[in-house]
């Protein structure tokens, strides 16, 4: 609930005096709309207030969607008037500000209001449309300062039945001094500075005031101008030539790339909810997955990597071992050649120790059909642990194998 002040009956001039400055200052306005904010001070000043007649407008900014609306006369500093005759701007850039939504939509039905602080509302709304997608739709009329806020927005769509467009600049004041004169009242005016009280509407303007404020004003389009060009990728001597008409054709508006498309509140909506409800879907990490669930496309199998590095482990290990018995000394020196494929010494190294080893000299058995009975100098040999040795110097060959494979190793 908006509470206008401590009253809640009647409403002095000395209140009103910030609704005197509503008619003050360059409007981003369509004019025949300007011409009625006398009238409404006037009104404001007659009539016997409620607290209730000044209620919030309901914002919706719940969920995946935050509507926000942007309806009537469009002034800085002046949250005091939301809901009931315009709405502030910094309404506006509060409610962007908290909506937590992942999308917010700009429902405007305005013909635009104050330049003061007008760019600084832009420029956020731009800013802002890079953490999250704003939209704005003209939903009856988007012109002039309310056209500004919506060019700003990620997208911009309006009703088949919506104005926009009004890109320009207006200033106007009353001129009292010949009503004044008539009445045989001559103000005096005591000013520093060339410029000071220039436009006043208690004097008239000489054609250097006239110039003053027209340079003025020609300023103010240059910037509107400027920034429905950056926004709308439009040229900026395309926008100029619009010549700030109000397009009430919103396929013209199209054309000139003034508007996005032609669609409605609730198409908005619903189109903004499916997709998020598509996103949650698609993201949500507690979802389990299905048994019979399709893999994901280029997902690494990992059952399948393990089995291929055993048999290429296998095969590695296959060729190792083929590499060293493949030697020339590995058949008559098996103990060595045994000792080192066991120990996993690389072939390489393996072949290299067999081509040191001198190969052992082999021993021709010879079967005989019944073994003699042992005579007694036989049994005696037996028992003799210096028997004769067989082969080519045995125990030299046995050390030479044994030291190479410890080489090997080390």
């Amino acid at each position: 609930m908006k509470i206008f002040g401590n009253r809640k009956k009647g409403m002095s001039i000395e209140a009103l005096q910030p609704l005197e400055k509503l008619s003050q200052g360059g409007w981003l306005i369509n004019p025949e709309y300007l011409a009625n904010i006398p009238n409404t001070i006037h009104s404001l000043a007659s009539y016997e207030f409620e607290i209730n007649d000044f209620e919030e407008e309901e914002t919706a900014t719940g969920g995946n969607v935050g509507i926000i609306p942007i309806h009537g006369v469009l002034r800085d500093r002046a949250s005091w008037l939301d809901g009931w005759w315009g709405t502030s701007y910094e309404t506006i850039r509060n409610q962007i500000d908290e909506c937590e939504s992942e999308t917010i939509i700009l429902d405007i039905d305005s013909h635009g209001g104050v330049v003061l602080g007008c760019w600084d509302l832009c420029a956020f709304i731009k800013e802002k449309s890079k953490e999250k997608e704003i939209i704005a739709i003209a939903n009856n009329v988007a012109c002039s300062g309310a056209y500004a806020i919506a060019s700003s927005c990620s997208k911009f769509y309006a009703t088949r039945a919506s104005m926009v467009g009004s890109i320009g600049v207006v200033m106007s004041f009353f001129n009292f001094a010949e009503a004044l004169k008539k009445s045989g009242i001559k103000p005096e005016i005591f000013i520093a500075g060339k410029f000071k009280a220039t436009p006043n509407n208690l004097k008239n303007m000489n054609k250097e005031e006239r110039e003053h404020v027209q340079n003025g004003v020609d300023e103010l389009y240059e910037t509107f101008a400027q920034l429905v060009s950056d926004n709308r990728n439009i040229d900026i001597e395309a926008v100029k030539a619009t010549e700030a008409v109000v397009y009430s054709n919103p396929d013209k508006a199209i054309e000139l790339g003034l508007i996005d498309g032609i669609k409605t509140l609730d198409e908005i909506i619903a189109t903004n909810e499916e997709k998020s409800m598509k996103k949650e879907k698609t993201v949500d990490p507690t979802v389990e997955a299905s048994v019979d669930a399709k893999p994901v496309e280029n997902a690494v199998d990992v059952e399948a990597v393990k089995a291929n590095a055993v048999q290429e482990g296998i095969k590695q290990e296959r060729d190792r071992v083929s590499a060293i018995l493949g030697h020339e000394n590995a058949q008559n020196n098996i103990a060595a050649t045994l000792q080192l494929i066991q120990n996993g010494i690389e072939a390489d190294s393996a072949v290299a120790v067999l081509g040191t080893i001198q190969p052992a000299a082999t021993v021709e058995i010879t079967a005989v059909e019944e073994k003699p009975e042992a005579s007694s100098f036989t049994a005696k040999m037996s028992e003799s642990e210096n028997q004769p040795k067989v082969g080519a110097q045995p125990d030299k060959v046995v050390a030479t194998e044994t030291d190479a494979v410890l080489a090997a190793r080390a």
